[in-house]
């Protein structure tokens, strides 16, 4: 995702390094409240399975949304999911 994501900013937006940082900014924030507040509780109610399957297919959907946001809004807009998503999905992973 850090890979290809900030070439597609710079296809899709004309992003640079800052505009890109600071997109990625916001995943890292949504990544962080999600690990350190939601998954405790969403995992202890959930199971780990469920919890990484929710994740996959709320990052799934984000996801998607960012294929075909054409501004910035849309494409925030997608990217919480996204980045939800995957925040959910990782820890049931390890």
């Amino acid at each position: 995702f850090q890979t290809a994501f900030p070439l597609f900013l710079a296809d899709r937006l004309g992003y640079g390094a800052t505009g890109t940082g600071l997109t990625l900014g916001f995943v890292g924030v949504v990544n962080t409240v999600v690990q350190l507040r939601l998954i405790g509780p969403i995992s202890d109610r959930l199971g780990d399975r469920n919890t990484l399957v929710a994740g996959l297919v709320v990052g799934g959907i984000g996801v998607a949304g960012l294929a075909v946001a054409p501004n910035l809004a849309l494409l925030l807009l997608a990217l919480a999911p996204a980045a939800f998503g995957i925040a959910l999905a990782n820890p049931s992973l390890a």
